[in-house]
């Protein structure tokens, strides 16, 4: 391993153990979106609830494209989301025309039961590969 590789498994660790100690926790569901209905509207697989650091109040961040985004919240996810569909890599499409293991159509219930679109998203990769369990940080920017 590289020190970068190092240093990102110390920080997640770090921020693991930071978290268990009760600081700055929050529980989230996410739901994955799977497809949509005949009626177009979006239908998503079993829901989870997942143990973030989460940030409000951060106002805008510069998104795809430079655009200016406002946001609603950032989550840090502290461990390996689950592929909906096993055997997948990070970001690619997968047979139900989702990416793995985190598509931008999937949802996020915050603690207060709002919700917006996921904005933006980054994961630290560990061990060079694409596999979602060789990710074991993500965050995720939810919009208004």
């Amino acid at each position: 391993m590289s020190w970068i590789t190092d240093l990102a498994t110390e920080m997640v660790a770090l921020g693991k153990d930071i978290a268990d100690g009760g600081g700055g926790l929050a529980s989230v569901t996410y739901e994955p979106w799977i497809s949509r209905s005949s009626s177009g509207l979006p239908v998503y697989g079993a829901s989870s609830t997942l143990k973030v650091i989460l940030e409000e109040g951060l106002g805008h961040i510069v998104g795809e494209g430079d655009a200016v985004i406002s946001v609603r919240a950032k989550l840090t996810i502290l461990e390996p989301l689950t592929a909906y569909e096993t055997g997948k890599s990070w970001y690619t499409s997968s047979d139900h025309g989702r990416e793995e293991p985190l598509d931008l159509r999937d949802r996020f219930t915050l603690p207060d039961g709002s919700t917006g679109p996921i904005v933006k998203r980054k994961g630290i990769v560990l061990g060079g590969t694409t596999s979602p369990q060789d990710q074991p940080m993500m965050e995720v920017w939810l919009g208004r």
